[in-house]
């Protein structure tokens, strides 16, 4: 087994399931309508598109593809096997008019992909149906569900310390570091090692403890 494929096995195994993990972003989608009174749809938009471009990096992710940077973050996405799917529920969420259309097709992508997620046999399988949000008139995937389920399987002794001192919210959920470039939208700073490197604590790693504990 080349180097390539154990870097790729641990990455799938290990490093994978630490990155499903999106609570309540889409819970943001009606907070205007639903929560405060007011109709604020250009707040909703505005983080609708965000969630949309989240859930292309997972579907990259599931998929086991590195996504590339912007330029050719949409033209990548459009060949991953996922996109005939997702395509039409991304865009119709980007192009809705209202908060409940736009919510509707979120969480009809993030259903894909937590089916597909389930398909990959990380773990036990999870429901992928979407459900109320708490009990506020919204709907969303509840990808805590996925974290919980995900973070369980990690067994190498360096992530599983990582996540176990990063503790857990609401008592049950832990607290997983994701990656760099969900912290750090800048293209000079992820280019370069020595920059995006400094980034590790606000993802609450400590690379000088990871560090000591991977030799």
């Amino acid at each position: 087994m080349n180097g390539i494929e154990i870097a790729g096995r641990y990455y799938r195994d290990e490093v994978a399931p630490q990155l499903w993990d999106r609570r309540h972003a889409a819970a943001l989608l009606g907070a205007g309508s639903e929560v405060l009174g007011y109709d604020d749809d250009l707040g909703s938009r505005v983080l609708g598109a965000r969630l949309v471009r989240e859930l292309m990096r997972l579907a990259f992710l599931v998929e086991r593809r590195w996504a590339p940077y912007g330029k050719w973050f949409g033209r990548a996405f459009g060949e991953l096997e996922s996109a005939a799917e997702l395509k039409p529920l991304l865009d119709g969420a980007l192009g809705a008019p209202g908060w409940r259309e736009r919510e509707r097709m979120v969480a009809g992508a993030a259903t894909v992909l937590a089916r597909r997620t389930n398909g990959l046999m990380l773990a036990g399988p999870v429901d992928p149906a979407p459900r109320q949000f708490y009990e506020r008139d919204i709907t969303v995937l509840g990808a805590e569900r996925f974290t919980v389920a995900l973070a369980e399987e990690i067994t190498d002794p360096v992530l599983r310390g990582l996540v176990d001192r990063l503790g857990l919210r609401h008592g049950h959920i832990p607290r997983l570091p994701g990656t760099v470039d969900q912290a750090v939208d800048s293209t000079d700073a992820l280019a370069i090692p020595e920059r995006f490197r400094k980034a590790a604590p606000l993802l609450g790693i400590d690379l000088h403890v990871v560090g000591r504990e991977a030799v």
